[in-house]
């Protein structure tokens, strides 16, 4: 694939670090694993914003982002809300009240999505999902739902 010129000038704007870097090398990557999709994740660019102030930090972003651009790719909808924002609403409501085992299910499962490359308690989150699988499952749903983004749509 040839560079263009708004390709190089991104790279320039863009050495820096914070989100918008990020985003950047997100959608590089996202491109590597869909070249079929380039157009579409490119144009994307604006998708790729921060709903949470803990999204100031890289993995969270980028495991943010990175969800948000396998949808783009997939042809998914991408305004119900990513792992890392069920993540980090699980972590602001378990602030406010102690977490139950499906609340804590729900944020283990979230989390490895999200953040594969910062493991869980992997045998933890084996007995949550075995015992309280459905109810995960329905608050996921509900949680994305409420933690959505309607102006989180491609154009």
């Amino acid at each position: 694939m040839r560079a263009t010129a708004i390709d190089t000038l991104t790279e320039v704007l863009l050495m820096g670090s914070g989100p918008l870097s990020w985003a950047h090398g997100e959608i590089k990557a996202a491109i590597q694993r869909h070249p079929d999709k380039a157009d579409e994740l490119r144009s994307s660019v604006h998708l790729l914003k921060v709903t949470h102030e803990r999204m100031e930090t890289e993995f969270v972003f980028r495991g943010h982002a990175r969800e948000i651009l396998e949808r783009v790719a997939a042809g998914a909808d991408t305004r119900p809300g990513t792992a890392a924002e069920v993540v980090l609403a699980a972590s602001q409501a378990s602030k406010l009240a102690p977490m139950h085992d499906v609340g804590n299910g729900l944020m283990g499962r979230m989390w490895a999505q999200a953040f594969p490359d910062h493991p869980v308690l992997a045998d933890r989150q084996q007995h949550h999902e075995g015992l309280d699988r459905p109810q995960i499952d329905d608050l996921e749903a509900l949680i994305r739902k409420r933690t959505a983004k309607d102006w989180r749509y491609p154009h």
